[in-house]
């Protein structure tokens, strides 16, 4: 009985964040109603305070389950390596969500999720990374190297330039390639 109840909680919790981007999609967060959302979904406004506390928390589990699912579906090293890895899985967890990725990389939305991928990657992957014996060198190399395949990723998402996401995981690969620093030759 207790997956039954979990699975029409999902459902439900699903059927509030349908409604939530469906509005979302076409007008600014900060003129979308709770209300509205209710009449969409189909329930009532005290359902949708079950799940959620007002607009911007339904935007932000999106946003959280997003970067949650890109955590545990991507290789140890997905932004930095030396030897190549696979991106499928990576890519997959991309392709489910490229309805969301497609408005959260609209600058005019405002959105924060660039930013807020960027800091959990940084949390994330700071401690395996060294560049070199400098600290302060490190931060700086660090965040080059995050903001960089992030806001690349991000461009991919704004305009439809012809790469696939598979092709452009690649090229981001490709230019995060870990080297010890300084390089031999600039």
């Amino acid at each position: 009985m207790a997956g039954k109840y979990r699975e029409i909680s999902e459902q439900t919790r699903q059927n509030f964040i349908d409604a939530f981007w469906q509005l979302y999609e076409k007008k600014d967060i900060n003129k979308i109603k709770v209300q509205e959302i209710c009449d969409i979904a189909g329930y009532h406004r005290n359902t949708f305070y079950h799940y959620f506390t007002d607009v911007y928390d339904v935007l932000n589990q999106i946003e959280d389950r997003i970067i949650n699912e890109l955590i545990e579906n991507s290789d140890e090293d997905m932004l930095f390596y030396e030897n190549g890895v696979s991106a499928k899985k990576f890519t997959d967890v991309y392709e489910r969500n490229k309805k969301y990725l497609k408005i959260l990389a609209d600058d005019e939305k405002g959105s924060r999720f660039p930013s807020k991928m960027s800091k959990v990657l940084k949390q994330e992957n700071k401690k395996k990374f060294i560049f070199c014996d400098d600290n302060n060198k490190n931060e700086y190399i660090y965040e080059y190297k995050i903001s960089g395949a992030i806001a690349a990723i991000m461009h991919y998402f704004k305009d439809d330039n012809g790469l696939s996401l598979k092709e452009i995981l690649e090229l981001v690969l490709e230019m995060s390639v870990v080297s010890k620093w300084p390089p031999k030759t600039l």
